[in-house]
Formats: structure tokens, sequence, C-alpha cells
């Protein structure tokens, strides 16, 4: 079973579960292993798969490392992207003041 998991399910899996165009987990491959397009980005879906990541880590079945980089990536882009809505928003406040002084 181990053989099984290190030689082709792990792989497998560590090569298409990063969403490289638009960040995320990738849920669902066709039957070639290409992404279905059909994925389901949802929270729910986001955890297992960090879960599922963490897990073999835990279990010592990162023999790469490729497992602890894929489940702190969700977290970086995370960070990154709530950096720009905190740097748009700031934008978006000052632009609206620069308005209102304008007007009244």
């Amino acid at each position: 079973m181990e053989i099984h998991l290190h030689e082709e399910l792990l792989p497998f899996w560590l090569d298409r579960v990063w969403d490289s165009q638009w960040g995320g987990y990738l849920t669902q491959w066709d039957a070639d292993g290409k992404d279905s397009g059909v994925d389901e980005k949802s929270l729910l879906a986001h955890m297992r798969t960090i879960y599922s990541l963490s897990l073999a880590c835990s279990l010592h079945h990162d023999l790469d490392g490729r497992c602890a980089k894929l489940a702190k990536n969700l977290t970086l882009t995370a960070e990154i992207r709530k950096k720009a809505c905190n740097l748009f928003r700031s934008k978006l406040l000052l632009l609206h003041e620069n308005n209102r002084n304008m007007v009244g």
C-alpha cells in the first residue's frame, strides 16, 4: 500500500492539486488526469485538501517536502489577497473622500 501511495497516488495528486492560474486547490480531474474544469473551490474542499496534505506530512509520507509546501500555499495566497484588498479599500476610501471634498 505504501508503494502505491508513494509512487502513484501522491505524485498524481501533488502534480495536479495546485491551481497556478487562480490559486487554491483543484479537486476534479478527467480520466487523462487533466483538470475537468468543474472544480469545487469551496471552503470545505480546501480544508479537506489542507488536512490531507498535513496528514501525509505528519505520517511521514511527505518524502520530498511538496505536501508541506502545497499546504502552505493557500495560506500565503490568502495573505497576499488580504493585503491587496486592504490596499484597494484604502485607495477607494481616499478616492471617495477626494470626491466628497470636491462636491462639498
